[in-house]
């Protein structure tokens, strides 16, 4: 039969100890079933069997089963179907979903019996210039990543014992994430953040464990300088504008920025810098439905700036923060408890 199931060719009662040849016209990508048939209602060909050659090449040799009475097998002139050898257990590392018999294969997954740890990485623009490390207490990478495309979803399944962690955040072009972020989850932590600009920094991770660290920057020169940090994050922001220099830019500027804190029960401070100081200061807070939540206006004669926002009246959830200065843009996530 053809794959729409007409009869190509059909031969019954054969002479004993014979072969008979038969000239049938198939066509290259078609697959094809062949139904072997005992019409005496016994079991088996006894010996006997079937063989189709084209241009020399021998595409099938099969024989009916000695244990069936009737059995079917497929084949094509290119091989490109019949049946196809793998594991076939959906619940197995190695499932293969094109598989139509089981070769015994499967492989699964060894029972975690420390914390199972899912890390997903949502990438923006510039997705191929993100990667990380998973670092344990005593500096063995566990897990990383990179290589990936924009716009794009990745998750790692991991059984990590309890301890605190160092997430290393890297970008290769050094202008952060680019509204790209992570996100971690056990049965009793939840984490999520973001390489907000530069090209590497590093959040502390807990898993069943308190770090007892606030990471942030602790360069007292920093305009970022946080007091309460424990933990070098490697976020500071440091102002180089030279009162000196001539002061007539408006374009070739890399905005930088930070937001805390990050999650927020009220507001949040951003810290701006590189800003063009012949542009205003444009911030826009998104939700995930890319709509304009609230947005203000910040008129600017500076290189770098500090902005307070009051956030009472925003509903908890997920949004991005938009800051633009004249041609410069840049977005991050911002949680909002």
């Amino acid at each position: 039969l053809d794959d729409q199931g007409n009869v190509v060719y059909f031969g019954n009662n054969f002479n004993n100890s014979a072969i008979i040849n038969s000239m049938v016209c198939l066509q290259s990508g078609v697959c094809y079933t062949a139904i072997m048939t005992n019409t005496a209602g016994l079991t088996g060909w006894y010996n006997g069997y079937f063989w189709i050659n084209t241009s020399g090449v021998q595409i099938i040799n099969a024989f009916l089963d000695p244990s069936l009475q009737t059995q079917t097998i497929q084949f094509s002139v290119n091989g490109g179907c019949g049946a196809v050898a793998g594991c076939m257990d959906p619940t197995a590392l190695n499932y293969n979903a094109s598989a139509t018999e089981d070769d015994g294969s499967c492989v699964y997954a060894e029972p975690c019996e420390s914390n199972e740890v899912i890390i997903s990485i949502v990438t923006e623009s510039w997705g191929s210039e993100m990667s990380w490390n998973l670092v344990n207490e005593v500096g063995e990478v566990v897990a990383s990543g990179g290589g990936y495309s924009s716009w794009n979803t990745y998750t790692t399944s991991l059984c990590l014992a309890d301890g605190c962690y160092q997430l290393q955040m890297n970008d290769t072009w050094g202008d952060g994430w680019n509204g790209g972020y992570y996100m971690i989850s056990s049965a009793n932590s939840y984490y999520e953040g973001s390489l907000f600009y530069g090209d590497s920094t590093t959040d502390l991770i807990g898993i069943n464990t308190d770090c007892n660290a606030v990471a942030g920057c602790m360069d007292g020169t920093a305009v970022n300088y946080n007091p309460s940090a424990t933990y070098e994050d490697g976020s500071c922001i440091f102002n180089t504008f030279n009162p000196g220099m001539n002061t007539n830019f408006t374009v070739g500027l890399e905005l930088e920025y930070n937001l805390y804190p990050n999650p927020t029960n009220e507001g949040i401070t951003i810290d701006l810098n590189n800003l063009n100081p012949q542009a205003g200061i444009n911030i826009l807070i998104t939700g995930l439905d890319g709509k304009l939540v609230t947005s203000q206006f910040e008129a600017n004669a500076d290189k770098f700036r500090r902005i307070q926002l009051e956030l009472n009246e925003l509903s908890s959830g997920y949004y991005f923060v938009k800051v633009v200065n004249g041609s410069n843009v840049h977005t991050m996530p911002l949680i909002k408890q």
